[in-house]
């Protein structure tokens, strides 16, 4: 029984590990025996990855495009090559439209046609005033954005305005006398401004293309010619 004591107290009383630092701040402890160790490290953070969420693409290093050119003094040697700058593309060009020949065509201006009236220069109440005009061929070529158009106008009506409110349409440009195409009465004496208005249908085409009917007509305004209107009163005479 001594001796199992004996050999326990033994074992109580070996010294301690002497790779454990001992307590630097006991008494009796010096400086030298203190053995210094690096912190451990801070454990790295756990990702937990969804599967039904994609994972961020990972983000490039940027880099100076001062330094990605070939001519830099000091170019990096792992560069992103710097994009090339896109060519900016051309607007196709722009065909003409017929909007652009109806604005050709009122800024040249078609034939602004001149009425003939017989009896010339006055006329009498009740007797048939003949009206008549004279209409030529009108061909002109402009230039519309980068197209050459030749255009072609040819009259489709006549509106024949009396000077008193009263006007007629008519198909055909009247003929002088003894033709009584266009004929008109004037119930009052006095001074009027007769006219003719001229609604032309125009074809035009692109660069020695085929020719297309405009689909809308203009309409030119003639000049005003000046009638005077006189009464007849029967005279008697022996």
């Amino acid at each position: 029984m001594i001796i199992a004591l004996l050999g326990t107290i033994a074992v109580l009383s070996l010294p301690a590990d002497p790779t454990v630092s001992p307590d630097p701040f006991k008494p009796g402890v010096e400086i030298g025996d203190i053995e210094l160790r690096k912190p451990a490290p801070a454990p790295a953070p756990i990702r937990v990855r969804n599967p039904g969420v994609p994972e961020p693409a990972p983000v490039e290093q940027e880099t100076d495009p001062l330094y990605c050119r070939p001519e830099a003094p000091f170019p990096q040697e792992e560069c992103i090559p710097m994009p090339e700058p896109a060519n900016p593309t051309e607007a196709p060009e722009r065909e003409v439209t017929p909007g652009d020949v109806v604005e050709a065509v009122e800024r040249v201006g078609l034939p602004r046609l001149r009425v003939a009236v017989q009896p010339a220069g006055s006329t009498l109440v009740n007797l048939e005033t003949i009206f008549h005009t004279s209409a030529a061929p009108f061909e002109e070529t402009v230039d519309i954005l980068d197209s050459t158009v030749d255009l072609r106008a040819t009259p489709a009506s006549y509106t024949w305005h009396h000077g008193d409110g009263t006007a007629q349409t008519t198909t055909r440009p009247g003929r002088p006398y003894p033709a009584l195409d266009v004929i008109h009465r004037y119930r009052r004496p006095g001074g009027v401004s007769a006219r003719v208005d001229v609604t032309y249908r125009v074809t035009y085409r692109i660069d020695d293309g085929g020719w297309q009917d405009l689909d809308t007509t203009i309409t030119a305004a003639g000049p005003a010619t000046t009638l005077r209107v006189r009464e007849a009163r029967p005279v008697l005479t022996r």
